[in-house]
């Protein structure tokens, strides 16, 4: 037999890139947020996926997915949502444990509503029931950018409104466009602009009812993507939820709070109610 090693990657049959960091039980499955260059992670980025999820391998066998590029142009939320659910059947039985970071946030809320038997445990990560009103009016200028395939412009627009404070949006903005292969081009195009419009169209608001799974929503207060706001409405719509909010903190919390955010979300899941 031949030896598997660990984090490995691959395309589950649904067409869904994954990282499996190590094997055993239990299992945890992390929907990852958009990247702009979405294919299966090897090299660099591979090890990148690794490191950023190494204190829940501790604890958890962790799959890690990622939006599916096969056919992926022009689905909804939802049908993503349905996708993600029949990719965590390939590797264990259901319910499971879901975090959910920023577009994958959003893809795990739709799937808990939409799929109930499928999730016990939902952490959702710097995501709410919908964007924010300037993140989406911001949208249709990144589409355009993609459209005349200027990456270096779009990852700047991108990478500015993730962080928080002129300085950090500036310096941040500005590498992103010094060094594009950092964030990679997309060799769909068409399916990239079609993730960014499902983004802007999505409000799964009136579905939030329907979660059943214990539900802790964490996120910043001076978030670009996903403001205070919608965050506060996410958790006030489940009913078995807690809300952590922190203060003076955008949409790079999962960088700038990791350690606050791995902390709450492992004690989190651990619970038995």
């Amino acid at each position: 037999m031949e030896r598997v090693s660990y984090p490995r990657a691959g395309l589950t049959s649904t067409g869904q890139p994954f990282v499996e960091l190590r094997e055993g039980e239990p299992r945890l499955f992390v929907f990852d947020g958009l990247p702009v260059h979405n294919t299966v992670p090897e090299g660099l980025m591979l090890q990148g996926v690794a490191d950023a999820y190494r204190e829940y391998a501790r604890a958890y066998s962790v799959v890690v997915f990622f939006p599916p590029i096969a056919n992926a142009v022009g689905l909804t939320i939802p049908e993503v949502a349905r996708i993600y659910v029949d990719s965590m059947k390939e590797f264990g039985p259901e319910p499971a444990h879901v975090i959910g970071v920023a577009y994958g946030g959003m893809v795990a809320l739709a799937a808990a509503a939409l799929f109930p038997d499928a999730i016990d445990r939902l952490a959702v990560v710097t995501a709410a029931y919908r964007l924010g009103a300037d993140a989406r009016a911001a949208i249709p200028g990144w589409i355009d950018l993609a459209r005349e395939r200027r990456w270096r412009d779009l990852h700047r627009a991108m990478s500015e409104a993730i962080r928080t404070g002129v300085v950090s949006r500036g310096f941040f903005g500005t590498i992103s466009w010094l060094f594009p292969g950092l964030l990679g081009t997309p060799d769909d195009a068409e399916q990239f602009i079609g993730a960014l419009e499902s983004l802007a169209a999505c409000d799964v608001s009136s579905q939030l009812p329907a979660i059943r799974a214990a539900t802790l929503v964490l996120g910043g207060d001076r978030d670009f993507y996903y403001p205070e706001d919608e965050i506060r409405v996410t958790a006030d719509k489940i009913a078995r939820s807690e809300l952590r909010i922190f203060e003076k903190t955008g949409h790079d919390a999962v960088k700038t709070r990791a350690e606050e955010i791995e902390t709450a979300v492992l004690e989190f899941l651990a619970r038995e109610s």
